[in-house]
């Protein structure tokens, strides 16, 4: 008897207890409003709470890499090519980790579990947002 690859889910093989997570859907569609800093953050908390601290330590890798584009980004390429890039690596962010995410979710139990509220983690990602477009702007005009 072989096993499943380790990224194939079946509902069997997961624990009945409902885990408290925020829809991994969601977080990558909040992607385009918070950065996706935000989202590669929340599904590092997703996992953990899912027991997969490997996956979660992975996200909270995309989740440096994004903050290091975002911030070497703002403050060394014009705006096009950071739009550009920033499009592509969350493209591939999509794919490869949200995804599975979504997948393993929908899997486990059917997708039961406790939904867990949006309020704290938009206002604090709201509060960022608003404190790095003020850094941005007042930046920008000694860029060369």
């Amino acid at each position: 008897m072989s096993l499943p690859p380790q990224d194939e889910f079946t509902v069997a093989s997961f624990p009945s207890a409902r885990v408290a997570l925020w829809q991994p859907e969601n977080a990558s569609l909040w992607n385009l409003i918070f950065t996706p800093v935000f989202g590669a953050w929340i599904h590092a908390q997703n996992w953990s709470a899912l027991g997969e601290e490997k996956r979660a330590r992975e996200s909270m890798n995309w989740c440096i890499v994004f903050l290091y584009l975002l911030v070497w980004g703002s403050t060394a390429l014009p705006i096009d090519p950071l739009i550009i890039s920033s499009w592509f690596v969350n493209s591939i962010w999509h794919l490869k980790i949200s995804k599975l995410q979504e997948h393993y979710v929908a899997d486990r139990n059917g997708g039961d579990c406790v939904r867990r509220n949006w309020e704290r983690p938009a206002l604090v990602a709201t509060i960022l947002l608003l404190l790095a477009a003020a850094h941005f702007f007042a930046v920008a005009p000694c860029l060369p």
